[in-house]
This record gives structure tokens, sequence and C-alpha cells, in this order.
């Protein structure tokens, strides 16, 4: 087979599975982008047509609650002025008046208990005294409400298509109905009704917040009671009332307000798709006797319903369920979440399964332990939905048919151009890894010649062309940079020398090829008494340039240490030959140290020591267990070119003591939490190996470094010098050159 068509199959192999696979997630993606584009339009329509309709019983339930609202503050008007005519002087001798309309004046609903038709006045209110009351023992009080008609017809003009009632009772016995009506059932008695007693136990128990002021005004809250049954007319009603109180702050009576619920609820409209839908007007009331709740006798709470309508024509018609009964709910949860949410008053929208089949409730509060219910089957919400849904799967599956098709013409395509193409591709290709074998083998001065090339494969010759001689550069620079290494290594201490009961061990251990840290031992022959010269220093940064200033100042040194005398001379003159050198913005810190044995009888050693801004050196007392700093205070070489070196300082030690030198990369070692490895954790390294050898202990600091180091990288040179005086040891002058890790 020949290259051409091998390359034709490699290319329709290299090309075809990626586009078939791709196709593939392309059409799987879109069928999962499909559904979940379906399934989100759904559920968005579906959590729009719930919004929709929780404003829709909000908005419904506030009108409520403004007209509820309203009438709040009619029945505040009535009951003041109630309170000042019966808290003010007596006015002239009550005078009865026997005015009173037919009934036919009076809305159609309302209707008596008994076959009497009662004759109702809506210019003056009546009168009425319970059995065993006396006209004459309430005399006075009903003299003082005799001019209340004017006050009670103007609050009835203002809300009179809700208004059943005005009345006022009191303790005593009266009470005032409006508009008057000559009919009252056979032993009715306003103070057995539980609207008169619950409000006036409230006010005596102090449930009530507050009292009458100095000018009358009243303070305490409207009592609402959801669950009336008018004893004149049979309906159930909504009323609201209020404790009456004389001058002394007493309870005297009560002021209510009947409303009508079918006039409340009279008004209102639901969209015209949701035609199977229920608007349900529900209070809590006692599970057992289904009588209003009452949270303060302990009652245990159960919705029920007090209206109900039916869609007719978009308008809705209220019908009153004269027997109440429960609300049901399959669902405890639900119901528990209903009954708690009308407790706190709050709106909300939920879905229940009933009946084995699936709604939403969505309600809102329209006073204490009330409120509006609206419930709509879910494929209502949900038909629109599903429309939208599939159209979105539809228009997903066109997509995937017509890239069906466009994937079989790219393929054809592939195959056509690949074939045609192929040639064009292949020789120059061809002739560029036959250049790259000749340069694998060493000729490095191979190149490849497209002069009619200039698409991407003749920019890919050109820059084949041009790596060539860079590749060469590089590796000169990798052959200069070995030899670099190769020759500071060279100029380390190849071993420590040895020296009067000493234990010597050095290293230096770069985190570059080559590096700025140096230590040095030099020894003096012509000395009148041995000595031993230690140094350590370190150049700032990394590289070549660091390891030339290193090299420079190393050959310095030895050249100006000829005898052991004078340190400062010889760092003033270190200096003035670094600050003249040409290492542009290069300085270097140093410590130097002679050591002196004092006589052949005497134990103690003698330390002449120099530091131009390198840390301090560490002398540890092996018996008192501490250690004490050498410093100095000179700035480090090659900053200040005049700067006047302090000279050395002297100081001794006697066996028992461990000298350590060391630069900065020890103790600014970071760990992959970015923490300072620090010179407390090395003095305990130092303090916890003391009885060991002095490379044993160099090896144990760099093997706690790297442990502590843990996956960062070395940031910095690492060098360091231990000298250890113990006349009982036996090992001397050991170099550890790299550690054990």
């Amino acid at each position: 087979m020949k290259f051409r068509e091998r390359l034709l199959l490699l290319m329709m192999f290299i090309a075809l599975p990626p586009l078939i696979f791709l196709s593939i997630a392309d059409h799987i993606f879109l069928r999962e982008l499909g559904e979940e584009l379906s399934i989100r339009t759904h559920n968005n329509l579906v959590q729009d047509a719930q919004n929709e309709l929780r404003q829709l019983v909000d908005s419904y339930a506030r009108i409520m609650e403004r007209e509820i609202s309203l009438v709040s503050l009619l029945l505040y008007i009535q009951t003041e002025e109630a309170q000042r005519r019966l808290n003010a002087p007596l006015p002239l001798k009550y005078s009865e008046s026997n005015n009173a309309p037919s009934l036919e004046h009076y809305p159609p609903l309302l209707t008596p208990h008994s076959t009497s038709e009662p004759s109702l006045n809506f210019e003056q209110h009546s009168i009425y005294l319970p059995p065993g009351v006396s006209a004459i023992d309430v005399d006075e009080e009903i003299s003082r409400l005799d001019d209340f008609d004017d006050v009670l017809k103007k609050l009835h003009t203002t809300e009179g298509d809700i208004i059943l009632w005005q009345y006022i009772s009191l303790k005593s016995g009266v009470h005032l109905n409006f508009p008057g009506n000559s009919y009252i059932p056979e032993g009715y008695d306003a103070r057995k009704r539980s609207w008169f007693q619950e409000t006036i136990n409230e006010a005596i128990l102090g449930s009530s917040k507050s009292s009458v002021s100095r000018e009358g005004t009243i303070k305490d809250e409207v009592r609402w009671f959801p669950l009336i049954v008018d004893s004149l007319t049979g309906q159930v009603t909504m009323t609201a009332t209020l404790p009456i109180r004389n001058a002394n702050d007493e309870i005297i009576g009560v002021s209510g307000i009947d409303l009508k619920l079918t006039e409340i609820l009279s008004s209102g409209r639901l969209p015209s798709q949701w035609s199977n839908s229920r608007l349900l007007l529900i209070a809590l009331a006692n599970t057992n006797t289904l009588e209003p709740y009452n949270p303060a006798a302990g009652d245990i709470p159960t919705p029920v319903i007090i209206a109900d309508t039916e869609l007719q024509n978009e308008q809705l018609d209220w019908k009153l369920q004269l027997n109440i009964h429960p609300l049901v709910i399959e669902s405890t949860n639900v119901r528990n979440k209903l009954i708690e949410d009308m407790l706190d008053q709050n709106s909300g929208i939920m879905n229940v399964m009933q009946n084995e089949k699936q709604a939403v409730w969505g309600y809102a509060s329209i006073g204490p332990r009330a409120c509006l219910l609206v419930m709509v089957p879910f494929n209502e919400i949900d038909e629109r939905a599903s429309v939208i849904r599939s159209i979105a799967e539809e228009k997903t599956w066109q997509l995937i048919r017509i890239s069906t098709v466009v994937l079989i013409g790219v393929i054809i395509l592939v195959i056509v151009l690949a074939w045609s193409r192929s040639r064009t591709v292949t020789e120059p290709i061809l002739r560029m890894a036959r250049a790259a074998e000749r340069i694998a083998s060493g000729d490095l001065d191979t190149q490849v010649h497209l002069p009619r090339r200039s698409d991407e494969i003749g920019q890919l010759a050109n820059t084949f062309n041009a790596m060539v001689p860079k590749l060469q550069d590089h590796l000169r620079l990798s052959e200069s940079i070995d030899l670099a290494m190769q020759v500071q290594q060279a100029l380390l201490p190849e071993k420590p020398p040895v020296f009067h009961d000493l234990d010597i061990a050095g290293c230096s251990l770069y985190c570059d090829e080559t590096g700025g840290d140096y230590y040095d031992f030099i020894t003096f022959e012509n000395a009148p008494h041995p000595t031993l010269g230690v140094a350590i220093g370190d150049v700032v940064g990394h590289g070549i340039a660091a390891a030339l200033l290193m090299a420079t100042t190393r050959a310095l040194l030895r050249v100006h240490v000829i005898s052991p005398d004078d340190l400062k001379t010889i760092f003033k003159s270190l200096n003035a030959h670094l600050c003249e050198s040409r290492f542009a913005g290069k300085f270097m810190t140093l410590f130097y140290m002679n050591i002196t044995q004092s006589g052949q009888q005497n134990s103690q050693l003698n330390l002449n020591y120099i530091s131009a801004g390198h840390d301090p050196a560490l002398v540890y007392d092996m018996d008192r267990r501490v250690f004490t700093e050498l410093s100095g205070t000179d700035i480090p070489l090659g900053v200040l070119h005049d700067w006047p070196y302090s000279g050395a300082k002297s100081t001794s030690i006697t066996p028992g003591k461990i000298l350590f030198f060391g630069t900065d990369g020890i103790w600014e070692t970071r760990n992959e939490n970015r923490d300072f490895y620090g010179k407390e954790r090395l003095q305990q390294i130092i303090r916890k190996n003391s009885h060991r050898s002095a490379s044993s202990i160099a090896d144990v600091i760099l093997n706690d470094i790297a442990n502590f180091r843990n996956t960062s990288l070395q940031e910095d040179d690492i060098t360091l010098i231990i000298i250890k005086y113990d006349l009982n040891n036996t090992t001397q002058s050991h170099a550890s050159t790299q550690p054990n890790f």
C-alpha cells in the first residue's frame, strides 16, 4: 500500500472517529438540552401560574381586608359616639317613635326565623329589653342614646352594602339595634351571645391593650368573630365588637357591627382557563365542636368551610354554607402547614393530592384565623406548560435530524479532501523528518528548504531551520553551566581539616546548578599558635553571577589572610575590591573566625571573629544546654566603599561546646503552607542531637529541613558548618557534602 493511501486512511482514522463521536455527543447533548429546556420551561410556566394564583388570592384578600379595615374604623366611630353619650349629662326625657318602613326596603336575603314579618326602620333605631329588665330601671341609658340615629345612618350609608346590623348592647340589658325592627326572637338576650361575653371577658381580664383617654378616644382593639349566626336572619355573619367604657374606665357594654358575608364575598374574578376552580372562605374552629377556635381554651384547631363558590360565566356567585363542615385534607403535612399559616396570618401556595388528583392551593389571610382558599386542578395549570414543552421537544428533534445530515456531508468532504491534499502534506513532512534524523545523528548544520510554501508547513520549516542554531546555543550554554558547577564545587573544601580535638563538618547545598553560598577552612603554618580560619558567606541571588562573586571573594580572602592578625584591615580590603568590581547590584555577607589553641596545657580555645552583615554564629553549651550568639554590627561586603569595619571581637570556649555557622537558607526554608523553618527549630535539633558527631548533626539538620519542606521546592542555597569541641570525642573532622535524603 502506498504511503499516500496509508496517509489517507490515517487522516480518515484521525478525523472521522472524533467527528462521529462529537456528532453522537452533539446529538445526546441536543436531546438532553431539549429535555432540560422543555422541563425548565414547563416548570417556569407552572411556577408563573402558581405565582399568578398567589397574587390573585393576595389581591382579593387585600380587598377584603380593606373592607374589614373600613368597618373597623366605622366601629371605632360608633363606639366613640356611644361612649360620649353614655358618659354625658342626662338629656331630656326619652320619647318613643314608631315610624317603621315595610320589610320590602330591606335586602331580600334578610329573613326572620319565625313566620312573623319584622318591621324595619332605616331612619330610627329600635330598643329591645330582654325578659326581666324593666324599662324604668334603664330609662336613663335609653335617654342618653336617644339622638344616636344620625350617627348610625351616616355610618350605615358608608358601607350599607355589607353592614347587616349596628347595635349597642349594655350590661343593663338595653339592646339598641339599627336599622330598627319590630321583631326579635323570643327569649333573645344579647348578654348571653358569644360575641358579647367574649368581648366583656377579654376586657375584664386585661387582654385589651388600653382604655379610654380623657377626651374619650377609644384605645381598645376591635374583636372579630368570623362564625356568628344572626339570630334574626339565620345567616352566618362576621361580627366586629368593641367594649364600651364609662368615665371610670369600667366596662358597661359592647358596640358591634354584623357584616353580610354574601356581600363581602360578592366580588372577585378568576382566570377563565381555571374553569374547574373552587374559591373558599375558611376559618379555624374547634375540632370536636366546630365552634369558633379559642386558643385560650386549649382547643385543637381544624379548618372549616364558611363559604364556597363555583365559577359561572367568569363571575363568582357565593353560596353560603349554613351547615359548617371541616375542610377535608388528606395530607397531615399540608393540614399542619395550612393551620400554622392561618394562625400566623401568612399567605402561601401548596401542591396537594386530593382523591388521587393533584391540585394547587393558594391561600391568603383576611384576619385572625380566617383566609381565602383557591383550589385549582393541576391539569389546568399544567396544560399550557405541556404544550410549550411539546413544541420544545419537537424543535430539538428537528435540530438532531439536521445535524445528522450535516455529519454525513462532512464525512464525505473529509474523505475527498484527504485524498486530494495528502500529497501536498506528506512530501514536506517527509523532508523535515529526514532533516530531523540528521540532526539527531549530530549534524547541526542541516536545513530544510521549502521556498514555495508560505502556509503553515512553510512556517514549520522556517521554525525548524531557526531551531537548529538555538539548539547549538543551548547546548553550549548547558556545557558552560556544567563546567561552572564543577569549578564551583571544586572551590569548596573537599574535607574539613584536622585540628586540636575538634570534630568539624561542613556542607553546601545549592538550589540551582550554581549558587552564591560559600564556606572555607584556612590553616596557618607560620602562626605562633595553632590557628584554624573558618569562613562562611552568602551572595545575594543565585546563578552564574552569584557563583562568580563567591569565587572572587574566596580568592581575595585567601590572598589577604596570610596571617590571622588584623581582621579589620582584611575586611576593609575585601570590601574595597568588591566595590570596585563590576558585579552591579551584587553584595555578600561574610562571617570569619580564627580558632586558636592557647597552649599545650590549656584546653581553652580562643575565638577571634568578624561579621560583615552575616547572621550570628551559635555557641551551644552541652552542659548548660543553652545557646549564645556571636554577632557583628558591620554591613555586607560590596555595599559602601568607605565603610569603617569595627574590627574583630574575641571570646573563648572550653570543651563541651558546639559552634554552628549557617546561611539564611536554613531558617528561611518554607513548607507548602509558607511557614518558616526558623531558628528555634534549628536549635532544638542541635540540642537534641548534641551527643552525635558533627557530621551526624549536619545530616540530621539537612534531613529535618527536607522533611519540613516536604513537596515545596528549595528556594535558597543552604550552607552550614558545625564544629564540636569535645575531648572525649574520638571522631574528628568529617565532611558532609550531601544530605542523606
